[in-house]
């Protein structure tokens, strides 16, 4: 059987899961936000000025700025019609639970309010808060723009806790025409025939029973009706959500 078209138990997606293989990023890409984040800091230092403070919060949004292009440049997001999704980059973040928005558009607002409209820049306590919060967001980001998560292991255990033979790998392909497939081993009671509630479209590419290793005798704690899967999922907004926050830890 290959490339056939099934329907597979969104139960699965519902397994153990963590991150199995990543790509280490430049160091640039992670610390060119500190240096824009530190030069806001050295203006704040000694009793700045008006014009101080306007550039220190310059510098910050740029720091914010740099990060968020770091994290789309790697995972391309707006390519994924997630649930919600909306122009606004910081809602699509939070969406997948990365940001909280509220203080980052904050700042936003400030910056472009002392630049488009020449409105004063906050007080030096109010510039400090603010460097506070792009400091959390700096290092709450940092391992999501270190190491580019490209595929999760997905383990399957009983209700009490024990480890079963069931388990599969979730490959994911970010850019613009982002893709994820999997493989792995799947009791066949959650592969359908035909579309009905909860499952996602699966493209079978290769499908086996433990019966294809016989001779070698692999799998044999394998049942004889498990299945060996290798396919290419069509997965719903909900799932693909589901799928990315469990990429970037924060299920």
């Amino acid at each position: 059987m290959s490339r056939k078209l099934r329907w597979i138990s969104n139960e699965i997606f519902d397994w153990e899961a963590y991150r199995s293989s990543s790509t280490i990023k430049s160091r640039s890409s992670v610390q060119r936000a500190y240096e824009y984040w530190q030069h806001s800091a050295s203006l704040l230092d000694r009793s700045p000025s008006q014009f101080s403070l306007a550039d220190a919060v310059a510098n910050l949004k740029r720091a914010l700025n740099h990060r968020l292009k770091v994290i789309e440049s790697i995972y391309r997001f707006r390519s994924f019609n997630l649930p919600g999704r909306s122009n606004n980059y910081l809602d699509i973040l939070e969406t997948l639970g990365l940001v909280r928005p509220a203080l980052i558009k904050y700042l936003l607002d400030v910056r472009n309010a002392i630049e488009h409209q020449d409105v004063r820049p906050p007080s030096l306590r109010r510039c400090a808060e603010l460097l506070d919060m792009t400091w959390y967001f700096l290092r709450s980001t940092d391992s999501v723009v270190r190491e580019a998560v490209s595929s999760l292991e997905y383990d399957c255990y009983t209700v009490s806790g024990e480890e079963t033979h069931y388990g599969f790998t979730l490959h994911c392909r970010f850019g613009k025409k982002p893709a994820m497939a999997i493989s792995g081993w799947f009791p066949c009671a959650l592969l359908e025939t035909q579309v009905g509630p909860a499952v996602t479209p699966l493209k079978i590419d290769t499908l086996h029973t433990k019966r294809r290793w016989k001779e070698v005798g692999r799998h044999a704690e394998k049942l004889d009706s498990d299945l060996w899967i290798i396919g290419r999922l069509d997965p719903t907004p909900l799932i693909k959500q589901k799928v990315l926050k469990a990429v970037l830890g924060t299920t």
